[in-house]
């Protein structure tokens, strides 16, 4: 991995309770500027739920990003984020 994280970016992937600071804190730190309620994409290395376009932020905590589709509230690892793209970032 180019960062030098052990087993990956995701908290605890090796199983120490470690979590990769050179890429999972600066997304965190990102996404904590996005205001709630702001349309998005949401690039991501998520198998189930791929790139999330025109989403609308809700909040990140805990490394868990939450974002509205529709109806629907998903939740995913900041670990998994690639990028954000959005007409007012």
């Amino acid at each position: 991995m180019a960062c030098g994280c052990r087993g990956g970016c995701c908290p605890d992937v090796g199983g120490d309770g470690s979590l990769c600071d050179c890429c999972v804190t600066p997304m965190q730190n990102i996404l904590e500027q996005i205001p709630a309620g702001t349309r998005i994409t949401l690039g991501t290395v998520d198998n189930t739920s791929g790139n999330l376009q025109n989403v609308d932020f809700e909040s990140v905590s805990d490394y868990i990003a939450i974002v509205l589709e529709g109806a629907n509230r998903i939740a995913v690892p900041v670990c998994k984020v690639t990028g954000i793209s959005g007409e007012r970032l």
